[in-house]
């Protein structure tokens, strides 16, 4: 599925970023006073890094604003660096690619508004969007089965383009999970905003060593030693997987992808969709095989894929000369084009067990997750 509409599909390299985030901290600027910038709710309690996420209005338009403190934040990426070596969580890198993103005309990123700051505290700043993430679309979805996935299959094929995109433009997430996959009300239904690039990278390859993400979304080869490098963006295809067979199933298929945690780690004994077909947490009552539909079991089986030389791609231009799978060619996504889902409201799940209603899951890092705030662009 080829870039389309406005889209501008120019590689983003290190100096663009770089140049774009010490922009952002020149341009940081004081939060207006008086009736300019007021204060609606609280969004998201303080997190691991004290950061908390309002609602908020700013000269009449309703934003998002995700407020950290400067010990945290910093006042530039340089400083960042100096105070927090070797820290995944990078909120200028987050701050730069938005803005390069942006400038790109990516159709699956939010509307970043600038960077603020009163007393020891600054302030991200995005539109507001009325869908919340897919944490909260997964509790107002009915059971498993064909009407969930019906209300699902246009976010997924949005979600697929929308990682297509930013691949082509050589950046990889490195941190999918329904936290970061926001929906914003527009005219025609849902539209998929993808958020928090803070542990995102350029390039097709990252290193080994450092595992970033949540434990139920990290791709297994990021637990091969010996260092070396590995494929980020078919990385991003396996927490894509993970984050579409929750949503489809109303529950994470396991809790971690470390060894002796995985439930797929021995493919070649039983084949990698026998494997998956029996997959059953403790708090299913029946395995994946009878939860969701054959042609959407198709799909998982070939992004699911532990070993990324055998996984599908997005049909990014980087893997056209190769004879690996497309997740285009599913069945289940057919000749599905990205398209806004319908926001019509479903019913409230019947309990399946504890974990019924997903709530957010921390990070291989050991940080608290952070439930992003709604995003629109």
């Amino acid at each position: 599925m080829a870039p389309t509409g406005d889209f501008v599909p120019e590689p983003i390299w290190q100096e663009d970023l770089e140049d774009a985030m010490s922009s952002q901290a020149r341009l940081t600027r004081p939060f207006p006073r008086g009736g300019d910038f007021t204060f609606v709710r609280r969004l998201q309690p303080a997190s691991r890094n004290n950061g908390y996420v309002d609602e908020a209005r700013l000269g009449g338009r309703a934003v998002a604003v995700k407020k950290m403190p400067d010990w945290w934040m910093c006042s530039s990426s340089e400083e960042f660096d100096q105070n927090h070596p070797g820290e995944s969580e990078r909120p200028w890198t987050d701050l730069g690619l938005l803005s390069e993103l942006q400038r790109r005309r990516y159709p699956y990123s939010c509307d970043f508004l600038g960077i603020f700051h009163r007393g020891a505290v600054r302030g991200v700043v995005t539109g507001l969007a009325t869908g919340g993430n897919l944490l909260d679309w997964s509790d107002s979805q009915p059971e498993p089965g064909p009407s969930r996935e019906g209300q699902l299959l246009p976010l997924v094929v949005q979600m697929c383009h929308a990682v297509q995109l930013l691949h082509h433009l050589g950046v990889a997430h490195r941190d999918l999970s329904p936290e970061n996959i926001l929906l914003t009300e527009c005219p025609a239904g849902l539209r998929v905003k993808l958020i928090d690039f803070s542990m995102a990278s350029l390039g097709q390859f990252a290193s080994l060593g450092h595992r970033v993400g949540k434990t139920p979304f990290i791709a297994p080869e990021q637990f091969a030693e010996g260092g070396g490098d590995y494929d980020a963006f078919l990385a991003d295809v396996f927490s894509l997987g993970v984050v579409i067979c929750s949503m489809a199933s109303a529950d994470y298929p396991w809790s971690a992808t470390a060894p002796g945690d995985f439930p797929l780690e021995d493919p070649w004994r039983a084949g990698t969709r026998a494997l998956l077909e029996r997959v059953q947490p403790a708090d299913w009552r029946q395995p994946l095989s009878q939860v969701v539909s054959p042609a959407l079991m198709d799909l998982l089986c070939v992004v699911l894929e532990p070993d990324p030389r055998w996984r599908a791609s997005l049909g990014e231009p980087c893997y056209r000369h190769d004879s690996r799978a497309s997740a285009w060619r599913s069945r289940w996504l057919g000749d599905a084009s990205p398209t806004a889902a319908p926001a019509t409201p479903g019913c409230k799940l019947r309990a399946l067990g504890p974990k019924t209603s997903l709530r957010s899951v921390s990070t291989s890092t050991g940080s608290a997750c952070e439930t992003a705030p709604s995003v629109e662009s």
